[in-house]
């Protein structure tokens, strides 16, 4: 008897799922190992979670009539002859059909070798390819994106029963689909089924207005393209007639925190985005030196990856070819013919017989539309409505793996005539203490007198920074890549005083009230970025008063107790660039300016460089062009009282601090928030702390 074959599959989807387990019947395996052709083989599959979901029940979950769990089954039950392993591919040699793998946890694990590799990893979701699409987007691929999608609609009914403005109301109530495929059409119609049981139970919300809107948005003229047009016509008319917008002929440009915005210069302003397109290559196979077609893998027509022996590939991640030419669609039906068809061709190679060609043509496609209606194209047939929705059950039910499976997802559907929808609000994510955002040019992140709730760090992207002056809005700061924003108003627990707006299109770092307390409470770094942060903001601020019993707590002190020290400065001899890198590379809101001798001879502030920026001043504009000449100063001798009467008065930032007995040489800054910092130490009863770098 010769030796062990080794076969190992990448994938717990309908191709991998359908692969091992005719592997399995053939060879009679258990445990991962069975014998063909009078040789042993050892069978392997590979997948990141430890259940098969069935996806085309997901619209299903995300509308209340199918139990999360009911449309999920363990792999070790659906596959007891195979040796199941939950891991996450690593890296692959295709040439060495070799395998790097590590647990959830992180741990590496033995290298697979096979001798017969499959590769059915499917595809990944890539929403990048829109601004901001996968920072707002809701993908659906996963049990778990379909949770998240409904805990997310029951979440924006709650919110939307206690606002009162109509804008804001409308807004939550309106959930846009992005993409009008099968996915697509079936979530629009099980989110407007849910909509419509679900407002009797929100007495505020109920008769409206504004009334909950579902909207789809696709880029193509029609829905449902993969069918007949005269299909995709019923299906568009059904579903307008439901009282589902369907946009056709439009793209989405960009999505944001308030909605979406076409490329026809539409805007959509809704609560809750779902996307059901943007599909990329699996991390697993990018990069490697296999042939591709478009984001596919090329598989010959017996499936078997041509330069590579022994590679094989089958399900959404292979362009498999069809007897009438082009590629097998992305679609289930396929991929379970694809794993089959590699399946046999394995073993008729361990057998010494020639693979067979791919040769499935479809049986046909079924759709639902919600509040049992359908559409079917079957074995030549047309036809939708009430017909078809049944049929479409009646085929997904029976092609659900696990009769038990299939007795729960009946008994899901039978109480669904009966009793109401669940309303929980089922969360079941980690807590994450960072999300992201994306706003578009002009786009107010937060306006002045809003409560404060957010702590921001921009990725990408410019912020601008502005406040009311004289009736009319003056820019205080423009934030760039790396810097934050958001944790004045958090810290001192008081409505935001500035208006913050996406300058250009800007990405952002996003950390809740909660979480943000907690980590500022926990990280010493942050707490130390956090102080520099609000005395950043401080200056920018201009004149936020001082505490009217200041003089009472520290008017005894001298400056030199609560000023920063040292001061960072900059030569007179410098330029536009060199100010501009200091201020955002030391956090600095104003840099005293020194002539040839080390001695004070002006001052450059935040609002002079981003004033030369505006004027548009090449960077190599002299720093003369742009700083001040007048710098108010003070001596560490002085007390403190006079400092901020001098504050006060002069409606300044900060004062200069230069040595007594040298008027011009600069030892320190003395700014609001020092000040406003020792008063609360003082209060506090916690001393003062050493003087800190400017």
């Amino acid at each position: 008897m010769a030796g062990p074959v080794r076969i190992v599959i990448l994938g717990g989807g309908f191709a991998g799922l359908a692969c091992a387990a005719r592997l399995e019947r053939r060879t009679r395996a258990r445990g991962g190992r069975g014998e063909w052709a009078g040789r042993p083989v050892h069978l392997v599959l590979v997948a990141g979670e430890n259940y098969f979901t069935f996806q085309p029940l997901l619209a299903d979950v995300i509308g209340g009539s199918v139990e999360p769990r009911h449309v999920v089954s363990a792999l070790r039950r659906l596959l007891p002859g195979t040796d199941v392993r939950q891991c996450e591919a690593e890296s692959l040699d295709p040439g060495a059909r070799r395998v790097r793998f590590l647990t959830r946890a992180g741990s590496a694990v033995p290298d697979l070798e096979a001798d017969h590799l499959v590769l059915a990893p499917g595809l990944a979701s890539d929403l990048t390819g829109v601004p901001g699409l996968a920072e707002h987007g809701l993908p659906l691929r996963t049990l778990g994106d379909a949770m998240a999608i409904r805990s997310r609609v029951v979440r924006r009914l709650e919110e939307a029963s206690v606002v009162e403005g109509p804008e804001e109301r409308a807004r939550l109530l309106t959930f846009a689909v992005v993409g009008a495929g099968f996915s697509g059409v079936e979530v629009a119609g099980q989110v407007r089924d849910f909509l419509g049981l679900a407002i009797r139970s929100y007495p505020r919300l109920a008769g409206g207005p504004p009334a909950p809107r579902v909207v789809v948005v696709q880029r193509d003229d029609r829905v449902l393209p993969q069918l007949d047009p005269r299909l995709s016509a019923f299906a568009l008319e059904r579903l307008r007639a439901r009282g589902i917008e369907v946009l056709l002929g439009r793209g989405v440009l960009a999505a944001k925190a308030g909605g979406l915005r076409l490329d026809d210069g539409t805007e959509i302003a809704a609560g809750t985005i779902v996307t059901t397109v943007g599909n990329a290559v699996h991390p697993l196979l990018e990069g490697l030196p296999l042939p591709r077609v478009g984001r596919r893998v090329a598989v010959e027509a017996t499936l078997r990856v041509p330069g590579f022996e022994g590679l094989w590939a089958a399900g959404d991640c292979a362009a498999a070819p069809t007897l009438g030419g082009g590629f097998a669609p992305e679609m289930a039906q396929f991929a379970v013919r694809e794993g089959e068809l590699a399946a046999e061709n394995i073993l008729r190679g361990i057998a010494g017989e020639p693979p067979e060609a791919f040769s499935y043509g479809g049986r046909g496609q079924l759709a639902s539309l919600g509040h049992r209606t359908g559409v079917a194209q079957l074995f030549g047939l047309r036809f939708g409505g009430i017909l078809a929705w049944w049929l479409w059950r009646t085929v997904y039910l029976l092609k659900l793996p696990g009769i038990d499976r299939r007795a729960r997802v009946a008994f899901d559907w039978t109480l669904d005539l009966v009793f109401p929808r669940d309303l929980v609000e089922l969360d079941v994510r980690r807590s994450e203490r960072v999300g992201r955002a994306h706003y578009e040019p002009g786009e107010p992140i937060f306006r002045a007198g809003e409560p404060s709730e957010t702590f921001y760090v921009v990725e990408r992207g410019t912020v601008e920074i502005t406040r009311a002056r004289d009736g009319a809005d003056e820019r205080v700061a423009l934030l760039g890549a790396g810097e934050h924003f958001g944790e004045r108003a958090l810290v001192r627990r008081e409505p935001h005083s500035a208006t913050a707006r996406a300058a250009t299109a800007v990405d952002l770092l996003t950390v809740s009230r909660l979480d943000f307390s907690a980590l500022a409470g926990t990280l010493a770094p942050l707490r130390r970025a956090i102080e520099d942060s609000v005395r950043r903001m401080e200056e920018a601020g201009g004149s936020a008063p001082l505490p009217p019993d200041l003089e009472a707590t520290v008017g005894r002190l001298t400056v030199g107790r609560v000023m920063s020290a040292p001061a960072v400065t900059i030569p007179g001899t410098a330029t536009l660039g060199d100010a501009l890198r200091a201020i955002l590379g030391e956090r600095r809101g104003c840099l005293p300016v020194l002539d040839g001798s080390g001695l004070l001879s002006g001052i450059v502030t935040r609002t002079n460089v981003y004033r030369a920026l505006d004027a548009r001043l090449p960077l190599d504009t002299p720093l003369s062009a742009v700083a001040e000449a007048r710098a108010l100063t003070t001596t560490p001798e002085a007390p403190v009282a006079a400092a901020a009467a001098t504050l006060r008065r002069e409606a300044v930032k900060r004062l200069i601090v230069v040595a007594s007995d040298a008027p011009r040489r600069v030892v320190g800054i003395l700014s609001r928030l020092d000040l406003v910092r020792a008063h609360l130490e003082r209060r506090a009863g916690q001393g003062l702390t050493p003087p800190r770098d400017a």
